[in-house]
């Protein structure tokens, strides 16, 4: 991958509504990112990075959100099919997202200058810090997948506030990641509910 690319790439931006799916123990904490910092991610290898670094995943649509927390399983073949989990019950929120510095990288000529392709960034990147994690000499790559490493670099670089990517659960859906800590002026992500005591609850970020 192409990293050093970055720098001569344009932004785009982004505005609407975008989705998140979360138990409903954590609606008060709804747009929490800061353990995002430790938890390891498609794009951020969270606590074995050398440079930690927030980032919170929307998704385009509730379908979407759902497949992203695995509360959906299924194929976007098929969506007749769709099963939900049984184990747990999600709520999804209507985020107003307004961004003006993204990193498109479902644009075909993004994707050549960093030279990388749909399927490494859909790919596995669990396979690469498991090993590491659960010892025992497991086989496999081993360290920082290189979607986390694109991650680190789009953060790094301070031009972008998010990125868009093709989500790796299903696939006709895509997913914006926001980099909270890089959201600048009047930027924001926000959502807000009003609450059983009929009072409006507003969580934004930044």
């Amino acid at each position: 991958m192409n990293l050093e690319a970055l720098l001569g790439l344009g932004s785009k931006p982004i505005t609407g509504v975008w989705y998140r799916a979360i138990l409903p123990k954590f609606l008060t904490t709804s747009l929490q990112y800061s353990q995002t910092r430790e938890v390891p991610s498609r794009f951020n290898a969270g606590r074995f990075s050398q440079n930690p670094f927030a980032t919170l995943y929307l998704a385009e649509d509730p379908i979407g959100a759902l497949f992203e927390v695995e509360a959906l399983f299924g194929s976007s073949l098929n969506p007749s099919k769709f099963i939900s989990n049984p184990a747990a019950s999600y709520i999804t929120l209507n985020v107003q997202v307004e961004l003006r510095n993204v990193l498109d990288l479902t644009n075909l000529d993004n994707i050549r200058a960093l030279a990388t392709s749909a399927q490494e960034l859909t790919g596995d990147w669990r396979g690469y810090y498991l090993p590491t994690e659960l010892g025992g000499g497991r086989p496999g790559p081993a360290g920082i997948a290189p979607t986390q490493e694109l991650g680190a670099a789009i953060y790094a670089s301070g031009q972008f506030a998010g990125f868009l990517t093709r989500s790796a659960k299903i696939h006709d859906k895509l997913v914006l990641g926001v980099l909270p800590e890089r959201i600048v002026q009047s930027d924001f992500a926000r959502y807000h509910y009003t609450d059983a005591a009929g009072q409006e609850q507003i969580f934004k970020i930044p």
